[in-house]
């Protein structure tokens, strides 16, 4: 465990802290991770390729599967967000409305 003993969801001293919101300086405990790929300096798209795929930024087919698995999880996201959660939304929203109407 981290923190000299106690988790990250509180103290533990046995009592159940789930929920607990942790203290500013406990996120704070941990050290940033090293930037390698320092998008502010020049060669920064070589730096992240290598980097994050341990590929050349040359690697033109490499690089169009990864912007085809972006824009799939994008994609993805959104129909859900879109779809099935508007979805619930709008089936709840409707029930309500038809007990409006028969008042």
């Amino acid at each position: 465990m981290r923190n000299g003993g106690k988790s990250s969801a509180g103290v533990s001293d046995g009592t159940d802290s789930r929920g607990v919101k942790r203290k500013a300086e406990d996120s704070d405990s941990e050290p940033e991770p090293e930037d390698n790929v320092r998008l502010w300096e020049e060669g920064w798209k070589q730096r992240y390729y290598k980097t994050k795929f341990d590929v050349d930024v040359s690697d033109e087919g490499f690089r169009k599967k990864v912007v085809q698995s972006y824009v799939e999880g994008l994609c993805w996201v959104l129909r859900y967000y879109y779809q099935v959660t508007l979805r619930a939304h709008l089936s709840h929203w409707c029930r309500m409305s038809t007990n409006i109407r028969n008042l």
